[in-house]
């Protein structure tokens, strides 16, 4: 029963819903979403459980009432997210800046006066895929780094140890043939890591992501325990000599986001190879760490599942399909 009724819901949030939020406005989609993200919290007793006994660890200070808001808040921003996927199609250059500011600029440029790129390092906080209109339509050439829908699907099986109910795998479709949509060339993995090093060599930007789940992984302190990050693109960063600037996107009230870019994260000249990455990755985790208490809904709704970063990959408990992504 309770399969039934998650297939009956992703299918209104697939086809009917989506449909009407395509006639209006984006900030009008917005806030209906926000309705939905509050239904979703009242009807998610199992996610609630677990986030709030998880965020519990993490801020012992926190009363009882201030978890629970921060779980319904997480719950809205993770279907504002869901339904922008849906949206892509309607944030253009005349829009975006209604939609998206973007401050640290200056990091960019600087980094593409040097002429290696650079790479924006993100963590799925918020939603990271609003760095791509809000760069690309400036002018920038933004490429993203992620696994191809093929592999999205495979890693999806692997990490849930059965096949996604087909719902699932309409609705995954349905958001990498939006994300066509985005200002961006999107690098699949599967693909090696070549056309990521000449799109830096061509002093571009290349987005990836940190707390993705295939790649190689390095274990780092975060709050009192231990999380799991990929290191390819600190090595990429490394390698060619681009500029590693971490990113994260900050939902406003008014549903807008602030794309937030931070000085230059700088490479240890250390001459062990794998200090120099442990030391990178590390100062990302702290900035991510600051953030993360600022906003806890932007990033709580990882601590729900059984899967990266905050776990190992080996589980039998199903993990969300967004984490599949990257």
């Amino acid at each position: 029963m309770k399969t039934l009724i998650s297939s009956i819901l992703t299918w209104v949030f697939i086809v009917p819903l989506r449909r009407c939020l395509l006639l209006l406005p984006v900030k009008m989609s917005l806030r209906v979403a926000g309705v939905v993200g509050a239904v979703y919290a009242t009807l998610s007793h199992g996610h609630k459980r677990r986030m709030k006994n998880q965020l519990a660890t993490l801020f012992p200070e926190k009363t009882d009432d201030e978890l629970s808001r921060i779980f319904r808040n997480t719950c809205r921003v993770y279907i504002q997210t869901e339904v922008e996927d849906y949206l892509y199609c309607k944030i253009t250059d005349s829009n975006i800046d209604r939609l998206a500011q973007t401050q640290g600029l200056e990091h960019v440029d600087a980094a593409l006066r040097n002429g290696n790129g650079a790479v924006l390092l993100h963590a799925h906080f918020g939603n990271p895929k609003m760095i791509l209109p809000a760069l690309g339509y400036k002018g920038y050439a933004v490429n993203q780094m992620g696994l191809s829908p093929t592999d999205v699907f495979d890693n999806l099986r692997d990490l849930m140890g059965t096949d996604p109910p087909r719902m699932v795998m309409a609705m995954m479709k349905i958001k990498a043939e939006n994300e066509k949509a985005l200002p961006a060339t999107f690098i699949h993995l599967g693909g090696g890591v070549r056309p990521a090093v000449n799109c830096l060599r061509r002093n571009e930007l290349l987005a990836a992501s940190i707390d993705g789940v295939r790649g190689k992984l390095m274990s780092v302190g975060f709050m009192g325990r231990t999380v799991q990050f990929l290191t390819g693109a600190i090595r990429l960063a490394a390698r060619t000599g681009a500029a590693l600037l971490p990113v994260f996107v900050v939902r406003r009230s008014d549903h807008s986001h602030l794309v937030s870019i931070e000085p230059p994260i700088v490479m240890e000249d250390e001459e062990d190879a794998e200090a120099r990455i442990r030391d990178a990755a590390e100062k990302f985790t702290e900035i991510l760490v600051q953030y993360f208490k600022r906003y806890p809904c932007h990033y709580a709704r990882l601590l729900a599942y059984d899967g990266p970063p905050f776990n190992p990959l080996q589980t039998s408990r199903p993990v969300s399909p967004e984490r599949a992504q990257d």
